[in-house]
């Protein structure tokens, strides 16, 4: 019997490498992007408020007329003063302005 001996050679210590990781690099590309849309939206929602507004706060010349007529007749409940309010206002113009506001409110109905 022949024993196959191999000289026991201690295996060499290995310590192992410890590698930092690469630095990261700091990216503002993302950031500076998302302050890019916010500033875009707020900018759009700021001017589309304001021409709403502008568009509601308009008063045409006859809404301008109306609120003077409105401003000449008195608030009183004396029958002198009912007398004088309706000797200033005509029964043709305010049926005129009676079916313009009719012809407005149902045209606001269609539309939706």
């Amino acid at each position: 019997m022949e024993l196959n001996q191999t000289p026991l050679i201690p295996e060499p210590k290995v310590t192992p490498v410890i590698v930092p990781p690469p630095p990261t690099k700091t990216s503002y590309g993302a950031l500076i992007a998302i302050f890019i849309i916010t500033a875009a939206i707020a900018s759009g929602a700021y001017y589309l408020f304001t021409a709403r507004v502008d568009e509601l706060v308009a008063i045409t010349e006859e809404q301008q007329a109306a609120i003077a007529a409105l401003d000449a007749q008195s608030n009183s409940t004396e029958p002198e003063a009912i007398q004088q309010d309706l000797a200033t206002e005509s029964p043709d113009k305010f049926d005129q302005e009676l079916d313009e506001a009719f012809a407005q409110m149902e045209a606001s109905f269609s539309t939706q």
